[in-house]
C-alpha cells in the first residue's frame, strides 16, 4: 500500500485486519476489510476473509475463503456513482467471477474467473485506477 501512496494512486485507506481465535486461543481466521480512497474520486471496497491453520511443521497456512474487491467512481453533483469493476464470489461460494460494467456503470454481466487468476489487492487497485482514467 505504501508504494501506491508514494505513486499518488491511493490517498488514504481505512483497511484493517481483524483476527479470530478458536476456543484454545489459536488464530483461526483473518479478515481484511475497509476502503482505499484513491486519486480521481476512485473508491475501492475490500472484504477478504481468510482461514488460518497450521501445517505439519507448525507453520501458518492461510487460505482465502471469501473475496470481494469493488471499485467505483464516487458521485459528484454533476455525475452519479459509476461502478468500474468488482471481483467476488458473493453470489456463489465456489465460483469466483468478475462483474463487467459499461461506460455508465451499468452491469453488463459476469465472467467466470479462475481462483488462481484472482488479482492481488495491489493489482486490483492498479486495474481500477486504469479504468477510472480511461474515461
Amino acid at each position: 500500500m505504501d508504494r501506491l501512496v508514494d505513486e499518488a494512486i491511493v490517498i488514504r485507506d481505512t483497511l484493517s485486519f481483524y483476527e479470530s481465535e478458536g476456543i484454545t486461543g489459536q488464530l483461526v481466521a483473518v479478515r481484511l476489510a475497509g476502503n482505499a480512497y484513491c486519486a480521481d474520486e476512485l473508491l475501492i471496497r475490500v472484504d477478504k476473509k481468510m482461514l488460518v491453520d497450521r501445517d505439519g511443521q507448525n507453520r501458518y497456512c492461510v487460505r482465502t475463503q471469501f473475496y470481494q474487491y469493488h471499485a467505483w467512481l464516487r458521485s459528484r453533483p454533476d455525475r452519479p456513482r459509476r461502478d468500474l469493476i468488482r471481483i467476488d464470489h458473493a453470489h456463489d461460494e465456489e465460483l469466483l467471477h468478475r462483474h463487467v460494467f459499461d461506460a455508465e456503470g451499468q452491469e453488463l454481466g459476469r465472467t467466470p474467473l479462475d481462483r488462481h487468476a484472482m488479482p492481488t489487492l495491489d493489482e486490483f487497485i492498479r486495474m481500477a485506477h486504469q479504468l477510472a482514467n480511461r474515461g
